[in-house]
């Protein structure tokens, strides 16, 4: 998880703290938690469209995964970064897909997915749930 920020930014400055904390946190996991001084890098700030401070963006491989938008405190972000990064199970092999994971989970090229696009309230997903999950399980 990246964040862009702008050194003359009152809220980059307020945030500082926070992010050094949430590096801690995640120390040891696959999560890297990095910053970016656009006012030094702002052809790198350019390059992903930042327009305000601090931005924060999860990447991966250098492509957006999601835009962080929530609450800005340590236990937030590990909250974010652990939906949006973890492939969740649900019955069967079916893996619960969000717009947090989904990229991540769905960008490698050798891997083929069937998904199921449903409204969870529509009586015709309560019938077809079911025979995803043979389907999985096979």
């Amino acid at each position: 998880m990246i964040i862009f920020a702008h050194l003359s930014s009152g809220h980059c400055k307020s945030l500082a703290p926070t992010w050094d904390a949430l590096s801690k946190r995640v120390e040891g996991t696959n999560i890297k938690v990095g910053k970016i001084n656009c006012d030094e890098n702002s052809a790198l700030c350019g390059r992903y469209n930042i327009q305000g401070y601090p931005t924060l963006l999860l990447l991966k491989d250098g492509d957006l995964i999601a835009d962080y938008e929530g609450p800005r405190s340590v236990d937030s972000f590990v909250s974010f970064l652990n939906e949006a990064t973890a492939e969740k199970k649900s019955e069967g092999h079916v893996v619960e897909l969000n717009s947090h994971n989904f990229d991540l989970a769905t960008g490698n090229p050798t891997t083929r997915w069937l998904i199921k696009f449903f409204a969870p309230w529509w009586y015709v997903t309560i019938l077809f749930t079911n025979n995803i999950v043979v389907i999985a399980s096979r």
